[in-house]
């Protein structure tokens, strides 16, 4: 005979009484809401029933016991009929209202990040967000989650995490993301907190930036021998991301025998974005035949805060003041784009943005008509 699943009788929410199932030979558990209505004040959880100075006492026990009674029976006719115990068959047969509303918030968000396909990059920053929750609450389970709990975290982040405005907005968009998968997977929460509480917008500022100038101080230093080793393989993988607008996770992933095709017109480098699965196509000129000679044939695994922790070095060893990070290549290509006149429509292709205003900020930036127009004062 297999083991059947343990029922107990539990104070959810702190006022309704439920039936604990849990599924054998795990820790895995599922709740069905009686809808008995009592305070923890009435509530005997030593001997899992209402205490005896409720007035319902009696009716509410009673109705418990033919529960429980009830959920044994059924357990006991599935496993006669050889009726495997696990979780989806559970759920059907209790007809279950919860999950476990003490289950740990920060466990899930786990679970749920190892169980997606994302990007090491964002499967990285992810697991940043948890562990960034821990640090203010080691235990946080569902229930703690209510408006009153996103107000303390956010103070907890702007004062003494410092964070500014759009790190508190992306933090919350992590746990508004996976607020919403608990629904989704069978309703872990009913309604999620952040219906009620605002979460601020995100303000795009002005992108950081390298000059004209300042690339070419970059490209003389990579190409140059100031720099050896990793040091001279991240260089000129940044000075990929320069010269073709690459995000950082295409530009390490850059494999020439796969992406590199050549036509009457001449090489070009084409591939589809790691991010929004749109395809860049990227015509070789001087700078990235230079560049693309170099690596096709030495492929980098390093993770984006190792590259820019390089890149540090790199810039220092260039004389440039500015503290890049790989993205700044990407904002630079952007700002040469606008810099040249190229339009927006054929700036936002090379870059593979889906939406239109994501490469509008560079040309607020580097706008050569209004540059024009300002002469007129001379």
């Amino acid at each position: 005979m297999a083991k059947l699943p343990s029922i107990k009788p539990v104070l959810i929410n702190k006022s309704s009484v439920a039936l604990k199932v849990t599924v054998p030979g795990t820790t895995t558990r599922r709740f069905k809401n009686l809808d008995i209505k009592v305070t923890a004040d009435f509530w005997d959880a030593k001997n899992s029933i209402v205490k005896r100075k409720h007035p319902n006492a009696n009716a509410f026990n009673t109705e418990i016991i033919k529960a429980v009674t009830e959920m044994e029976q059924a357990f006991e006719s599935d496993n006669r009929a050889g009726i495997i115990f696990t979780v989806a068959h559970i759920e059907k047969r209790i007809h279950f209202d919860y999950f476990d509303p003490t289950a740990d918030f920060c466990a899930f968000c786990n679970e749920q990040i190892g169980l997606s396909d994302y990007k090491h990059d964002t499967r990285r920053s992810y697991y940043s967000e948890v562990s960034k929750m821990q640090q203010f609450q080691s235990i946080i389970s569902f229930h703690d989650i209510n408006y009153s709990w996103l107000q303390r975290y956010e103070n907890y982040m702007r004062t003494t995490l410092n964070n500014g405005p759009n790190t508190v907005w992306k933090s919350f968009k992590f746990m508004n993301t996976m607020l919403n998968r608990a629904m989704k997977v069978g309703g872990l929460i009913k309604v999620n907190p952040f219906s009620s509480y605002n979460r601020g917008n995100y303000k795009q500022g002005i992108p950081l930036y390298l000059e004209w100038s300042e690339v070419q101080k970059l490209h003389n230093t990579v190409t140059g021998d100031d720099l050896s080793g990793r040091n001279k393989l991240v260089g000129y993988y940044t000075l990929l991301s320069y010269y073709t607008g690459l995000r950082f996770g295409d530009a390490v992933n850059f494999k020439y025998a796969e992406q590199v095709i050549e036509d009457k017109s001449g090489k070009r480098i084409i591939l589809y974005a790691t991010k929004n699965g749109e395809i860049v196509s990227i015509k070789f000129n001087s700078y990235i035949e230079e560049v693309v000679e170099y690596i096709k044939d030495k492929p980098i695994t390093i993770t984006n805060q190792e590259f820019n922790d390089i890149l540090k070095i790199v810039g220092a060893a260039a004389g440039l003041k500015k503290s890049i990070s790989s993205h700044t290549a990407r904002h630079s290509f952007a700002m040469r784009c606008a810099e040249l006149g190229i339009s927006i429509e054929r700036t936002q292709k090379l870059m593979g943005h889906i939406q239109r205003q994501s490469t509008e900020i560079y040309y607020r930036v580097k706008n050569t008509s209004l540059d024009e127009e300002m002469k007129k004062w001379e």
